[in-house]
């Protein structure tokens, strides 16, 4: 059996040659993840973006600070980890790899289930109308005036807070326009911001400041927030099965490893959304908490008074 002696070895180089090219490609993977940040008109215009209203948050809360007033630890934090989960999906080196499908999945529940939670806990507008200007407070009551807004408020608005949240990633991964997406630079880039805008918008609506959303049972909201895992695992299975559909030419493979990277990051950002909404209405002493509850008449005191004059010296702790 001379041939089949002489093949063994061929094989083994061949599978020596391919194991080596698999730790070959993940250690270029590793090294772009690590090192390649996003670079371009795109990505310093968002960067910009993200610095400015860090900057400008912090400025707030030294307002606030200089007047004798605390601003809750806890709420910053959320608001710059919000903000440094968004600089981690659009320009450090997890962007770089969203040619991989799993990770561009990851990258669209970061934009969308990890980021928006995190940033509305940091209730901006609360401290906004805090320690802003007159043209800033008008801007934020503007923007609450808004009919897209106001369509979030309310005990039924939470049905349409969960059909556009939710429905969002099936619409993009079941229609043309992951396609559309991954061959337009500025389509790709838009559809980014759609997914935070729905996400702020969601979050807005069910742990934002407006007393009629408030009204809603807090159980309601977690149950919600709870649609996310089984919303999830549908459309990893769908993704699965239809892998051919999405996008022509995606190996089994990898199609595989999104629909994972849908349901246990689904299961993942579900479980930080939870913990986000039960500490908002879990925490009584918290001073934005406190007027909520002034506006609705039943908390006396400073949170009746203009929003500059809710934060008493010591009045909040993080």
């Amino acid at each position: 059996m001379p041939g089949d002696a002489v093949g063994l070895p061929e094989v083994a180089e061949a599978s020596t040659a391919s194991a080596r090219g698999g730790d070959a490609d993940a250690d270029e993977d590793a090294r772009r993840l690590m090192q390649v940040w996003q670079h371009g008109s795109w990505a310093y215009a968002a960067l910009a973006v993200e610095a400015f209203f860090a900057a400008g948050y912090l400025l707030g809360v030294h307002r606030l600070a200089v007047r004798g007033r605390r601003w809750p630890r806890r709420r910053t934090a959320s608001f710059l980890g919000g903000v440094l989960v968004l600089v981690i999906a659009l320009q450090s080196g997890l962007a770089s790899l969203d040619d991989i499908f799993w990770v561009h999945v990851i990258q669209h529940l970061a934009l969308m289930m990890v980021a928006p939670p995190l940033l509305v806990a940091g209730a901006p507008l609360i401290l906004g109308l805090a320690a802003g200007g007159p043209v800033l407070r008008s801007t934020i009551h503007s923007v609450m005036r808004d009919p897209s807004i106001r369509l979030t408020e309310g005990r039924f608005g939470i049905v349409t807070l969960a059909l556009d949240y939710y429905g969002t990633m099936f619409v993009y991964l079941l229609t043309p326009l992951y396609r559309i997406g991954e061959a337009h630079p500025v389509v790709h880039e838009l559809v980014h911001l759609y997914f935070l805008g729905c996400g702020l918008v969601f979050w807005h609506g069910l742990i934002g400041t407006s007393t009629r959303r408030q009204r809603r049972s807090p159980r309601l909201n977690m149950a919600t927030v709870a649609l996310g895992v089984p919303a999830m695992a549908v459309l990893g299975l769908v993704v699965a099965l239809r892998a051919q559909a999405i996008a022509p030419g995606l190996p089994g493979t990898q199609a595989a490893e999104g629909a994972s990277a849908l349901v246990l990051g689904g299961v993942l950002v579900t479980g930080i959304g939870l913990a986000i909404t039960a500490v908002e209405f879990g925490r009584r002493s918290d001073p934005v908490r406190t007027a909520r509850a002034g506006r609705r008449g039943r908390t006396p005191g400073p949170c009746r008074r203009s929003p500059r004059d809710r934060w008493r010296t010591g009045s909040s702790r993080s």
